[in-house]
């Protein structure tokens, strides 16, 4: 029976929730441990807060607060999908609702321009590595969302790539440079030699030509900056904050930088992006326009001459 509900939580994520690819395979995966948890208990559907609190917490487990609060997300789709299903009947489903331990503020991993244009020029093993790192730099695309992507999403004539797996099931459409449409364009032409589907297979397959997984990316991105960067801790969420930070250093406003990351709020993308104290000085420095015309040289000279 618990193999049947988790075939049948699995439809219900993709047809009633529109999760992100990413979102469904982490929730089945949790949905999953749930079962095996309750594999000697009568009810899956029973949320008692204490039964909850021992699948979190028992066997020694020490989640970071994000996956604790992802499990919770998972268990209340579960519930919502009990109750749509007509396992649980709704007037007594207990909430799911306790206080959640506080997530850990931590800063991300950011390239300065010079490492990445340092890791993007290096001498890359293979076409496939190459424009994977380029995509990710140039577009600031998930690495989740990168992974879904087919060919018939890229579109080098109209310089913009279809990204269809956005979080919430959210699709937007993101520009790209030529350099970047050149790279595709390379990087197709050997697909097509090797007698690969471009037109609507996936864009990044493993050596056996099945779509790549997010695992083979990260470590395909970890090995070039430990090659190239010296830095192991550079990951693809690292790519995707340096070109928003870097994006934002250029004069991009916030809300044209949300758009770009597939942000719902002005306020996750605000969250997102960090410069450090010295950054700031320096852009201010730079680009605060009352500075600018205190050191245009009339306007400077003219000051001098109220002074005397």
């Amino acid at each position: 029976m618990r193999k049947d509900l988790l075939v049948k939580f699995e439809t219900y994520l993709k047809l009633k929730k529109t999760q992100s690819s990413h979102t469904l395979r982490a929730y089945l995966s949790d949905i999953q441990q749930w079962l095996g948890f309750e594999e000697n208990q009568y009810n899956p559907f029973s949320f008692e807060e204490k039964k909850i609190r021992h699948f979190l917490y028992s066997d020694g487990n020490h989640y970071e607060p994000s996956t604790v609060q992802r499990k919770l997300s998972a268990l209340k789709c579960f519930q919502d999908f009990g109750i749509a299903e007509g396992f649980l009947n709704k007037e007594i489903a207990s909430k799911i609702d306790f206080k959640l331990p506080k997530k850990k503020q931590t800063i991300p991993k950011t390239l300065n321009c010079e490492q990445a244009d340092q890791l993007l020029t290096s001498e890359i093993e293979n076409s496939r590595d190459q424009a994977l790192l380029v995509v990710f730099y140039v577009t600031g695309i998930r690495a989740s969302e990168l992974v879904d992507l087919n060919w018939s999403d890229i579109h080098t004539e109209r310089k913009e790539i279809l990204i269809r797996s956005g979080k919430g099931g959210k699709q937007r459409v993101v520009p790209i440079l030529n350099y970047l449409a050149e790279t595709l364009e390379d990087f197709k032409k050997e697909n097509l030699k090797k007698g690969l589907d471009t037109n609507t297979g996936p864009v990044f397959c493993n050596y056996k030509n099945d779509r790549i997984s997010t695992r083979s990316v990260q470590k395909i991105v970890k090995k070039y900056s430990e090659k190239f960067l010296a830095d192991s801790k550079v990951s693809p969420h690292a790519l995707r904050h340096s070109f928003a930070t870097h994006l934002l250093m250029s004069g991009a406003d916030l809300r044209s930088i949300q758009m770009l990351l597939g942000h719902s709020s002005i306020s996750t993308t605000q969250k997102y992006l960090h410069l450090d104290e010295k950054t700031l000085c320096e852009e201010y420095d730079r680009n605060h326009p009352l500075i600018i015309k205190i050191e245009d040289a009339p306007i400077a000279d003219s000051l001098d001459k109220d002074d005397k």
